[in-house]
């Protein structure tokens, strides 16, 4: 591996996405070694949790109310090939 480590293969490394066992291996020696290293990758590890915190799924009343909807419209075809109505059944 290259001796030099990128913000973008250290971002990789936090989220799991390098295949090659030797990079994975030279990655976490630099990262013992060098105590910058050590605290970025702590820091996209938290960021990277945050991230994963900060999303939300909507409420199943939601994706209901939703799915009512979709069942409540039929689509037409109308003479006009270049567009499409919505009837409420």
């Amino acid at each position: 591996m290259n001796k030099n480590l990128t913000l973008e293969k250290l971002v990789l490394f936090v989220y799991d996405e390098i295949s090659d066992p030797e990079e994975r291996e030279e990655i976490s020696r630099m990262m013992k070694e060098n105590n910058d290293i050590y605290t970025l990758y702590n820091e996209l590890f938290e960021t990277r949790d945050s991230i994963k915190d900060s999303f939300s799924s909507p409420s199943e009343n939601s994706i209901q109310r939703i799915l009512n909807y979709s069942k409540a419209l039929s689509v037409v075809h109308t003479k006009d090939h270049h567009t499409m109505g919505l009837v409420l059944n």
